[in-house]
């Protein structure tokens, strides 16, 4: 196999082939990806919190001065403390 490299495209290549495949180093590169993929994750899931807790901030002032905002209100915080106890 490296003397088809080598006859075919010349040493770098076969360097390049031993390096890259042979060595794994595909997967430092899938583990990086992983890592950059799980980190956005918990990052987008940190600002969906700290969003809906802003939201939830805002029923409450919203809901001392108006009694139909103040029923929506109460059944969007009774929803969003169910959705959470699902994943929590």
């Amino acid at each position: 196999m490296n003397s088809f490299f080598t006859n075919l495209l010349g040493q770098q290549t076969v360097d390049f082939y031993k390096i890259f495949i042979e060595q794994k180093f595909y997967t430092v590169i899938w583990e990086g990806l992983k890592w950059t993929l799980g980190l956005t994750a918990i990052a987008l899931a940190i600002g969906l919190m700290i969003g809906v807790f802003i939201a939830l901030v805002q029923i409450s002032e919203v809901r001392r001065k108006n009694s139909v905002l103040n029923t929506l209100g109460y059944y969007i915080l009774k929803f969003l403390k169910w959705i959470t106890s699902l994943y929590i």
